[in-house]
């Protein structure tokens, strides 16, 4: 069929290859629905480009689980020299190589990769750095893709998502028009009104339509792909069936496998039921492949699958080909075997959800010995932590070690198996049962001598004693921790060790903490090891910030997150992302800061005890802002971090707690609760939360005085010096603390500057509690916001309120969809956002939180 209406496409596609000439490099989006013509265009401009520019092409595969480093291994056949394999240092060496033949300035290179909807991580990870690079270079980056495949959390996402600038490209293709129909169905001699009507536009189903036999306009894709294959020859029809049960290419060297004489195929070539290229044959799209499989009978369906996993296991072919293969037979071993393999290959790629799959994949075909299914476990626990799919990861971890209990053996693995357990525990809220997994590791360990995983149970413990504020008995074991790893070469312990070293020394005040820190950080990054770089830049920062030392900890945030989004450290970048988000706040940004926090809470991912930091600073937040449902969150942070046994956790749901209660007017409360939280401030040995409690005591009128080590800004406002602290809290950037110094100052003037930095903010309450202490002791100030901007305390919408107000009558989603005409859908969502805007779990607490609102409705039954 000829290309029409995509001249426009075809002109933007020769800019950026004008563009690449000229030495600046661009990246192309392809975006659209199956079938709408992405290859097609692609494949005209590459026979366009030709003679300009080198082409390097791969595509993704629609297989039961994505093939690792897909599209990049076919273009590394064309790169001489290249390792075909997946580990790291392969794809350094082909990204290496990709990225000098894009550099080369005498003909651009085109680079394309089709159907990354079904791309593996591994490739995303390529992608993102290709795409980094491109614009730099004398290249171009080619992408298509399915937008209707990409759900809100899929992966490419953020390869698309984020591109911006001059140098991308997004092509949306849509259908065809009907005077574009009207045209082709002329040339075929068919009457195109039905032809329009069947097709919606959609090239692909057009070309199916005009191709199909006989008068009557097929009802499907199905049926008219169906009736083309039907008028082949027998013995090409029989060819084309064998073809079908291979996902996009037929390689050259496996066609004589399947075809004893591939020339049978040429009718079908010949009538644009497959093309072929260098001697690989595909069909002309996928979705018609997949209509000839679908109609295969199941048995002759099977039976082409084992004819093509011998062909590719003769072949020597990518395990994950072979998985997909073994699935289709049912044969069970085959399964385990390549599944098991294709999850190692994965696992070695940072492919993290491949990982899992594959495993699983393999775990669930009852093939496997003990100690390879204990393994395989184990293997799909590290990835599904990866992932911030804790529950995963520890139900994976926990059978691991019944399996190598079950075994009778102690092996390292179930050392390994023991640590990875404690740690989710640690993860999920449950300090005991991580305490007793890595006490029994270092039992199973010890008798194998000085090893790695020995000193990583050492460093276990002592990051365990660490997050609990056992300082003393985490440095001794953290030493020896150290003195293992190093005698071992262990430098990845090393690096765990440093860094929960470094956040003992730092809590204590020592300032050689932020030397082991800096350390710990520079280590994981040199090793490469993503996962101990982010948490220590983590704690890096976390120890600066309680130091108010703001500018300091930003870059290592920064770092964190960086290292975490290229290795897509789900759960590194969750708990980064809540203390930018702190930061936000710090700084005073606060709407974004809310923003982004709620995006985080609202994720759907399983943070376990990471989400005590978000939920305690959204709490905050919307305390000082006087909204309700900031009590809920801060409360749901105060539970969760109980629960953890961590009392760094719990000591950020404590400065959450005091503050709330002293923005609540509660003095009262102030002054017990504080008395209680400062034994606990003291005892957690964290001078922050320490000072903290003092001034929120002394702003409740109690008489407190400064300890030697407490941060200079809240010792001058504990010590009654407005003026100092106002001035520490301004260098460190933090306007909202600075404010409430000021309104302390006996003088109207500066007051006022503390009530208007208030006001600006946004901080109703707080700035509604240093109005009301001003006029008690008589000086004057601004009134304050109009009582108009003081509505909707929980700025909601007017369909939010709507919905509230309904919903505090007791009416089902069903009625308020009726009485609103509006979906259920619909419905569904405005009741989602509002439990999760009002800070309550579940429809009942809605009628509460609408009158702490003073909303219409509020009082009323549900």
């Amino acid at each position: 069929m000829r290309l029409l209406e995509r001249d426009a496409h075809l002109d933007g596609l020769r800019a950026a290859l004008e563009r690449a000439r000229r030495g600046r490099g661009s990246i192309v989006l392809v975006s659209g629905e199956a079938g709408i013509g992405k290859s097609s265009l692609l494949a005209e401009f590459a026979d366009r480009a030709a003679g300009q520019a080198r082409l390097f092409r791969g595509s993704c595969e629609d297989l039961v689980t994505a093939r690792t480093l897909g599209p990049f291994r076919d273009m590394a056949r064309e790169l001489p020299g290249i390792p075909l394999g997946v580990g790291p240092a392969e794809r350094d060496a082909l990204l290496d190589a990709l990225l000098a033949e894009m550099s080369f300035t005498q003909r651009p290179a085109v680079v394309m990769v089709e159907d990354a909807h079904w791309a593996d991580q591994a490739s995303l990870d390529v992608l993102r750095a290709l795409a980094r690079r491109t614009p730099e270079l004398p290249a171009l980056l080619v992408i298509s893709y399915r937008e209707e495949e990409l759900g809100a959390d899929h992966p490419l996402w953020r390869v698309v998502g984020g591109l911006a600038g001059s140098a991308v490209v997004r092509l949306e293709l849509s259908g065809l028009s009907d005077e574009a129909v009207a045209v082709l169905a002329a040339e075929a001699g068919v009457d195109p009104a039905p032809v329009a009507a069947a097709a919606a536009g959609n090239p692909f189903l057009v070309t199916e339509v005009l191709a199909a036999p006989g008068a009557e306009v097929p009802i499907s894709v199905r049926h008219a792909v169906l009736a083309r294959v039907s008028t082949l020859p027998p013995g090409c029809r029989e060819a084309v069936e064998r073809l079908a049960v291979v996902p996009t290419e037929v390689p050259a060297a496996l066609l004589p496998v399947l075809v004893e004489d591939p020339a049978a195929l040429e009718p079908a070539e010949r009538r644009g039921i497959l093309l072929s290229t260098y001697g690989a044959v595909r069909f002309r799209h996928e979705l018609a492949r997949r209509a000839v499989e679908e109609a295969l009978p199941g048995t002759r369906r099977t039976a082409l699958h084992r004819r093509v996993l011998g062909a590719l296991v003769a072949a020597g072919a990518e395990p994950s080909r072979l998985a997909h293969h073994a699935v289709a037979v049912g044969d069970a071993a085959a399964v385990a075997r390549y599944g098991a393999t294709a999850a190692r290959e994965a696992a070695a790629a940072n492919g993290h959800r491949e990982a899992v799959a594959y495993a699983e994949l393999a775990i669930g075909s009852g093939k496997l010995t003990v100690p390879e299914a204990a393994e395989l476990h184990g293997l799909a626990a590290r990835a599904a932590y990866a992932l911030n799919r804790f529950r995963d990861a520890a139900r994976h971890a926990d059978r691991a070690v019944e399996l190598w209990d079950e075994a009778g053996t102690t092996p390292l693995g179930l050392g390994e198996a023991l640590l990875i357990s404690a740690r989710m525990s640690t993860l999920l809220a449950d300090p005991a049962t991580a305490r007793d997994r890595a006490v029994r590791a270092l039992a199973v360990l010890e008798p194998f001598g000085p090893t790695r995983e020995l000193a990583l149970a050492h460093s276990t413990l002592g990051s365990q004693d660490a997050l609990q504020a056992r300082f003393d008995d985490a440095m001794a074991r953290l030493d020896i921790a150290l003195e293992l790893a190093r005698r071992t070469g262990a430098d990845d312990v090393v690096a765990h060790a440093l860094n929960y070293r470094g956040v003992s020394l730092a809590t204590l005040g020592d300032e050689a903490g932020l030397a082991d820190l800096r350390e710990a950080v520079e280590l994981a990054r040199a090793l490469g090891h993503a996962d101990y770089a982010t948490v220590a830049a983590h704690n890096l920062a976390v120890m600066l910030l309680r130091s108010a030392r703001i500018a300091e900890a930003e870059p290592y945030l920064e770092l964190g997150a960086a290292v975490a989004r290229e290795n897509r450290l789900e759960t590194a970048a969750y708990r980064i992302e809540a203390q930018r988000c702190y930061v936000l706040i710090l700084r005073g940004h606060w709407d974004e800061a809310e923003r982004r926090l709620r995006a985080l809470l609202d994720a759907g991912d399983e943070p376990g005890a990471n989400a005590v930091n978000p939920l305690a600073f959204l709490g905050r937040l919307l305390a000082r802002r006087g909204d309700p449902a900031g009590a809920g969150f801060v409360e749901q942070a105060w539970q969760l971090a109980g629960a953890t046994g961590e009392e760094q956790k719990s000591s950020v749901a404590a400065g959450a707690r005091i503050e709330w209660l002293w923005l609540a007017g509660d003095t009262a409360r102030v002054r017990a609760e504080g008395g209680r939280l400062l034994e606990f401030a003291v005892r957690a040995q964290h001078p922050f939360l320490r000072a903290e409690m003092l001034r929120y005591r002394r702003r409740a009128g109690e008489r407190v005085e400064p300890f030697p080590g407490c941060p200079a800004p809240f010792a001058a406002g504990i010590e009654g010096d407005w003026a100092t602290a106002a001035e520490l809290w301004q260098r460190a950037g933090n306007p909202y603390e600075q404010a409430l110094e000021l309104t302390e100052a006996p003088d109207a003037e500066p007051a006022r500057a503390g009530l208007d930095v208030l006001d600006r903010l946004g901080a109703a309450a707080a700035a509604a509690v240093c109005r009301r202490r001003l006029r008690r002791a008589g000086v004057p100030g601004p009134r304050g916001p109009r009582a108009a901007t003081r509505s909707n305390p929980g700025r909601l919408t007017d369909r939010q309120l709507e919905v509230l107000a309904l919903l505090a009558e007791g009416r089902t989603n069903a009625e308020i969809a009726a009485r609103l005409v509006v979906s259920p859908r619909t419905v569904d969502n405005h009741v989602a956002a509002l439990l999760r805007r009002l800070g309550v779990r579940s429809r009942r607490e809605v009628a509460a939180a609408a009158a702490r609102l003073g909303l219409p409705g509020g009082m009323a039954k549900t």
